[in-house]
């Protein structure tokens, strides 16, 4: 069996270090549901 997958990106992959990608989801964060995720700390009154 052969298998042949792409993700259809031209190019050379690259990690992007402008300023738009700082504020970008990694891939975990992508892939971790909200109930999972620690909640926030609660702020003081």
């Amino acid at each position: 069996m052969v298998v042949l997958a792409g993700c259809g990106q031209k190019g050379d992959l690259y990690h992007p270090s402008e300023a738009a990608a700082a504020r970008r989801a990694t891939l975990p964060q992508t892939l971790t549901p909200e109930a999972l995720k620690p909640a926030a700390p609660a702020s003081a009154p």
